[in-house]
């Protein structure tokens, strides 16, 4: 699990600070909503947070093992070819 605290520039104050807990789905695993519990019956007691956020992700498949694709790459490929397009246009 991770925890990450942020701090925002926001006009509210009541959303100056937020904890982020980061949890790897598991279908067997833990859920949400039980993370949830558990935070506000143990943890909200003792800790000074305005606000809590539970991301939950997947796990990596075999899919993302075996591709290699990134959009970063892929992106900055197409704009320069966009961009070369254009100066050869011109």
């Amino acid at each position: 699990m991770e925890l990450k605290q942020t701090y925002t520039n926001s006009a509210n104050a009541n959303n100056k600070n937020t904890l982020f807990i980061h949890w790897q789905f598991h279908p067997q695993g833990i859920q949400r909503r039980e993370l949830r519990q558990l935070y506000n019956n143990l943890l909200k007691p003792h800790l000074d947070f305005d606000k809590v956020t539970i991301a939950v992700s997947r796990p990596k498949n075999l899919r993302d093992l075996l591709t290699n694709a990134k959009l970063e790459r892929n992106l900055e490929h197409l704009l320069n070819d966009k961009s070369d397009a254009q100066t050869n246009e011109s």
